[in-house]
């Protein structure tokens, strides 16, 4: 897991170095950073140029630089912690990721039971992330139409029946398995069309698709596809494409 970054806005410099103490017990000194203010205004200071996980507010400071500073934190990936010297859960009145409050004055312990129910839902709100990114990876394409202008009309193509793109001057061709269609449009504007993640550009004449890639003739930089058609590589593009067929799935 990645440097925890704290931020500690307390009024009282040795409640403050004991928060410290407790944090560098937890994640040691190189597995945390921590700044912190005693006032509100050094705290929107540091909000400014530092964005930590984790902030830690006494509240009851100052009411009204309060209520500013806790806006500013309303709707933030940014989990809070308040600190208060009242026995009732504080209301507030802000949309805040509040994980817990301390009621002072804490012990020690107290607040490091805090920074586990921090950590475990740290590490759930991580694991959440991961899990949607492998859902998203392992859906299956949806492949968008084509649209070619016809004397007819418009004409809808599946993407996944288009074998290659070649430019030619400020028309391109496209070539399919059973024929070939002229375009009146640029390479550049016809790639902005595509699926990017089966379509690559790899020279400034030619766009294929990775589904009828059959080889890369690395002697030649050249692909050759399906059809027998042997197509250039620029030498800009070559790692774009190596990289997009590694990461293809047929």
């Amino acid at each position: 897991m990645k440097k925890t970054l704290i931020l500690i806005i307390h009024s009282n410099l040795e409640e403050i170095k004991k928060m410290i103490q407790v944090f560098h017990f937890r994640y040691g000194k190189l597995g945390v950073q921590v700044q912190f203010a005693t006032n509100y205004k050094e705290a929107e200071d540091i909000l400014a140029e530092f964005t930590p996980h984790l902030v830690f507010i006494k509240l009851e400071m100052n009411p009204l630089n309060e209520e500013t500073f806790l806006s500013m934190l309303s709707g933030k990936d940014i989990e809070v912690i308040v600190t208060t010297q009242s026995p009732q859960v504080p209301e507030i009145d802000h949309e805040l990721n509040l994980t817990d409050y301390i009621l002072e004055p804490f012990e020690s312990s107290e607040l490091n039971d805090t920074l586990i129910r921090y950590d475990e839902k740290r590490i759930q709100r991580q694991l959440v992330k991961e899990y949607q990114h492998l859902i998203n990876t392992i859906q299956p394409r949806q492949f968008k139409k084509f649209c070619v202008s016809t004397r007819q009309g418009q004409e809808y193509l599946n993407q996944s029946d288009m074998l290659y793109v070649e430019a030619d001057g400020s028309y391109s061709i496209l070539y399919m398995s059973d024929r070939k269609r002229v375009l009146s449009k640029k390479l550049k504007d016809i790639q902005e069309k595509l699926d990017p993640g089966r379509f690559v550009r790899i020279h400034n004449s030619w766009i294929v698709n990775l589904e009828y890639v059959k080889m890369y003739l690395s002697r030649d930089n050249q692909v050759l596809m399906t059809n027998g058609k042997v197509i250039p590589v620029s030498k800009r593009n070559r790692e774009n494409l190596l990289r997009a067929l590694e990461n293809y799935n047929v």
